[in-house]
Formats: C-alpha cells, sequence, structure tokens
C-alpha cells in the first residue's frame, strides 16, 4: 500500500522490507495494468515491479509467514487479472533469460557451464541441448583458471572449467570483434 506523499519505488522497498525482510535490492518497474474492467469493485491501477531472487533470500520471509512459494505457470482463477500479471513477468524473465547468461546473478560470480544449464532449464521450461547452449552462451562468459568437481558427480572424470560472466564492455568487444 502507498502512503501519503511517498515515492512507488520507496514503497516497493519498504514492503520487501517490513514483509519479506529483504534489504539491497533494485526492483525494476515492470508494467501498469490499468484495465477499468479488471476488478469488479472498480478501476484499479497496479503497477508491478520485478526482481528474480535466490531461494535464500526469501528463506526468512517464508518462514515468518509473510508469503508462500507457488509455481509461477498454470495457476488457474487467479481474481483481477493477476494471472495476466504473473503471466507478464515470467515472459519477462524468460527474455532476458533467452539473451544472457545469467541477468539475477542467481548463481553468483562463478559457475560451470552445465550449471548454467540446468539453471536456463529451469528458468525457461525445456531443456537445451548440451552442445547449442555452450555455444551460445560461451561468447558471453569468461573462462577462469580454476576448474572444479561438478555438484552431484562422483569425483571420477575431469573437473569442470568455472566461468563468470562477461563485463558488458568486454560482451560489446567481442561482438564489434566478430562483426
Amino acid at each position: 500500500m502507498l502512503r501519503h506523499r511517498e515515492r512507488l519505488g520507496d514503497a516497493v522497498l519498504r514492503c520487501l522490507e517490513t514483509r519479506m525482510h529483504i534489504q539491497g535490492r533494485s526492483p525494476r518497474q515492470l508494467h501498469v495494468f490499468d484495465d477499468p474492467n479488471r476488478d469488479e469493485r472498480g478501476w484499479v491501477l497496479t503497477v508491478t515491479h520485478l526482481d528474480v531472487l535466490p531461494l535464500a533470500e526469501l528463506e526468512l520471509g517464508l518462514r515468518h509467514g509473510h508469503a508462500k512459494l507457488s509455481p509461477v505457470t498454470g495457476i488457474p482463477g487467479l481474481p483481477f487479472g493477476h494471472d495476466a500479471i504473473i503471466a507478464w513477468a515470467v515472459d519477462v524473465v524468460r527474455e532476458k533469460y533467452s539473451q544472457e547468461p545469467d541477468p539475477w546473478d542467481l548463481l553468483g560470480s562463478r559457475f560451470t557451464v552445465t550449471q548454467l544449464r540446468e539453471l536456463h532449464d529451469a528458468v525457461l521450461g525445456q531443456p537445451h541441448k548440451k552442445d547449442t547452449f555452450r555455444r551460445r552462451m560461451e561468447p558471453q562468459l569468461d573462462a577462469l583458471e580454476q576448474r572444479a568437481t561438478p555438484p552431484g558427480s562422483n569425483g571420477l572424470g575431469r573437473p569442470a572449467r568455472i566461468y563468470r560472466k562477461r563485463s558488458e564492455g568486454d560482451r560489446v568487444g567481442s561482438i564489434m570483434a566478430q562483426v
């Protein structure tokens, strides 16, 4: 709820902090839903914001009962057009992940290509072919000298190479060099 003379962005941050115990985030305004027929109680203007967080950042708010986890697809019968709002947000997140390695840094600063592909599989809701995914992502990644045993492996075989996202300036330079 927006308080008197409060900026919308400040209200979003306040709600995140008081309800979910989340600080230091920068949700972006997603969309304004203003269809006068959305709510039978009257015309309601809804301004949505979006941020994507690792589960660990939600745990305190979940533990205090301020929210619950729900699937983001296939939720039937939500009132007041909330199903359309959720679908819009899911489309935005999927679009970003279809273009970039990890736009919301869910994996942290260092990861394997397998971890990245598994994240993309989960976000986009479909499996990716290993080689095709690697070829599409590697120009946007920097390989580090480190290697790690993949999680869940038996420790046999070659350790996986660790990567990080290439900085925006490096990506632009790489794209220009390829042209």
